[in-house]
């Protein structure tokens, strides 16, 4: 099913659901002479069944998209200023000039519709109010969502059409109402319940640091994190304790069996027990956010919990399959998140390796073995997810071992604390006991963390793997744990042969781009910047402001940077706003044109890069129509010349406005 889903998410497959339905009456006959014993068939009925789960994830694809239906809203408003009637389905995010609502559009006008989009409401104190459910009217327009062109950037626009949303629109506060809110008594009550308890954490004696911390690990409410507190806990490979995922609802899990284990004495108390814990767990679910990494957890989860307590042999790896198998049936768009990947990786690297790295080294003293026992999971699971880490993210922390170590024994005092906490806040005495031990925890939490961030190379940047590389290391991983499982050393020369394979790639690819010369103009909003490489050094020119903005530059340029230099930094830097003279770029050459200066001609070049240009005078377009230059037109040249340009034949124009990043190989 999975290779079905993949297959035709790439490659647009289509068809019905009546292919299923063939396939699946096909196996029922088949499986009647199975039944009687006649073994002939099995084979035939296995490519049966595998032929029917492959169509099953095709069909399951085409059944959850959205864009290709009659009803889908951007059909009916074609990118037209409308009416539009909408339901906020996920809780809102505050940005630095707007709130951000993942919205649900029922309607375009008098028509209904169907499909998810993005809308930014200007902020004030109005849009601030918008919650979970709410029912909303505005005047405005949708837009398809811009892709990122820049290379091997990540592209926030496949992110968000992953979850099903490919446009979105900007609302002004004077163009929207509210008409309602229909959102469920359950969801209601668990949504005021944690505006409660926020603010409850919001009047305490906890330091804004703390609040902002306690906040996201215990609600999940990720709004007041800084941008320092994220980077701090990302470089110390700690980042997995702000996110509300498969780790706190663990940790919950396990709190309850251990203080619920004493009903299973009782008659029919096995069974309570099962339902306490999943009733526990889904509340917990509800109380924060119920975001998507929390619904695979719990659903994950609750699965194991069952097979669990029912004592089936195998029952973890079937309760984490038959999990995902559910997951996959419900949304099998799944498969393409990054929280998906990571949590299932995970917890099956931890099933299997845990215990076979946990048995490497055996100590008597208790605390030795608590620690080694939590260095195994560490390791287990950092083994079975850091090749896709890599992939996404482009680092690897160095200190994850001693970082864990620290974490996750806090994680686990700071929910049993923080419950304790919420639970006899009202008792003045109790509550400040509590929230005296809570703000203990958590400034230990964030002195170890920062400290492990502050200390030499935390964290490895600049790794770069392409995504054949990744499914290579995770074939590695694979051979060389089946060889360690069963002692086989034609398992690990395989391993060792699969190695030599890749280190052999790696030698030859860096070989292509040191002998390989490249030029890029990025497309990073209103900015301009330009990398030249000369195999594995670069030129970089751009304005000042944008070297200086470090997440810009992080979301646009350094990751193509990782893959060809294994580094962000460039080898020479030139300022935008002081370039006058004509480049060399291998056999051609490139002047950078700067709208804001006087020009009486133009230098005869191969490519000239516009910016800051409002108005080509006519002895410029003159040349530029006799010298057959290629244009090259950054984002912030005005629309008027831009849409001059584009429209001139005689004239080779790039517009990275319109068409994204522009890249010559000389």
């Amino acid at each position: 099913m999975v290779l079905g889903i993949i297959t035709a998410h790439i490659l647009k497959l289509d068809l019905p659901l009546k292919w299923v339905l063939t396939l699946f009456f096909g196996l029922c006959i088949l499986a009647i002479p199975l039944l009687s014993k006649v073994t002939r068939l099995n084979m035939f009925f296995g490519w049966m069944a595998t032929l029917l789960f492959f169509v099953l994830g095709i069909v399951l694809i085409n059944l959850h998209r959205t864009d290709n239906r009659s009803d889908y809203f951007s059909v009916k408003c074609q990118n037209k200023k409308k009416l539009f009637q909408v339901r906020i389905i996920e809780r809102p995010v505050e940005k630095n000039k707007s709130m951000s609502c993942v919205v649900s559009v029922l309607g375009v006008e008098n028509e209904t519709t169907t499909g998810n989009a993005m809308v930014y409401f200007e902020k004030d104190s109005c849009s601030r109010q918008l919650k979970h459910g709410d029912l909303l009217q505005f005047y405005s327009r949708f837009q398809p969502i811009p892709s990122n062109t820049n290379p091997y950037a990540f592209d926030y626009s496949k992110h968000l059409a992953i979850e099903g949303i490919t446009h979105q629109s900007y609302v002004r506060k004077d163009n929207w109402k509210k008409l309602g809110n229909d959102i469920g008594a359950l969801q209601n009550f668990f949504s005021e319940l944690r505006e409660t308890l926020e603010d409850l954490l919001s009047k305490s004696t906890l330091s804004k640091e703390n609040q902002a911390v306690a906040k996201a690990l215990l609600l999940g409410s990720k709004t007041s994190l800084d941008r320092d507190v994220m980077t701090k806990f990302s470089g110390a490979g700690a980042m997995h304790v702000l996110a509300v995922s498969g780790l706190h609802v663990g940790i919950v899990m396990l709190l309850l069996s251990y203080l619920l284990k004493p009903l299973k004495r009782i008659h029919w108390g096995k069974y309570f027990f099962i339902v306490l814990v999943l009733l526990s767990i889904w509340s917990y679910a509800l109380l924060t956010g119920f975001s998507p990494s929390v619904l695979r957890a719990a659903v994950m989860f609750s699965f194991v919990l069952i097979g669990n307590e029912i004592e089936r042999e195998n029952s973890v790896y079937q309760s984490i399959f038959v999990s995902a198998f559910v997951l996959l049936i419900i949304d099998p768009f799944v498969l393409f998140k990054v929280g998906f990947q990571l949590s299932y990786l995970a917890v099956l690297g931890i099933v299997f390796m845990q215990p076979k790295i946990y048995n490497l080294w055996y100590t008597k003293y208790f605390l030795f073995d608590k620690i080694w026992q939590i260095s195994s999971v560490s390791i287990a699971a950092q083994i079975a997810t850091f090749p896709i880490g890599v992939y996404y993210f482009n680092q690897f922390p160095n200190y994850f071992l001693l970082s864990n170590l620290i974490v996750i024994p806090l994680a686990f005092a700071v929910l049993l604390i923080g419950i304790l906490y919420f639970s006899t806040s009202w008792i003045s005495m109790v509550g400040d006991f509590f929230l005296f031990l809570l703000d203990f925890l958590l400034s230990v939490m964030n002195f170890g963390v920062g400290w492990i961030n502050d200390l030499p190379n935390s964290v490895q940047k600049g790794i770069a793997f392409y995504w054949f590389e990744t499914v290579w290391v995770y074939l590695l991983i694979f051979t060389f744990s089946i060889a360690f499982y069963l002692r086989n050393k034609r398992w690990f020369i395989s391993g060792l042969f699969g190695a030599l394979i890749w280190l052999c790639f790696i030698h030859f690819n860096q070989k292509r781009i040191s002998e390989s010369n490249q030029l890029i103009a990025y497309q990073v909003n209103n900015y301009n910047a330009i990398d030249v490489f000369y195999g594995r050094s670069n030129l970089f020119i751009a304005s000042k402001e944008l070297k200086k903005d470090n997440a810009l530059m992080g979301f646009s340029i350094y990751t193509n940077r990782y893959y060809r230099l294994s580094s962000k930094q460039e080898d020479c830097y030139m300022s935008l706003d002081s370039l006058n003279d004509v480049l060399r770029v291998g056999k051609q050459t490139l002047l950078v044109f700067d709208g804001r200066k006087s020009y009486d001609s133009i230098p005869r070049t191969d490519i000239i890069y516009f910016h800051h240009e409002d108005y080509l005078p006519e002895n410029l377009l003159e040349q530029l129509e006799v010298s057959r230059t290629t244009v090259v037109l950054g984002a912030n040249n005005s629309y008027g010349l831009r849409n001059f340009l584009n429209n001139q034949k005689n004239i080779t124009v790039h517009d990275i406005a319109s068409k994204g990043a522009y890249t010559l190989d000389f």
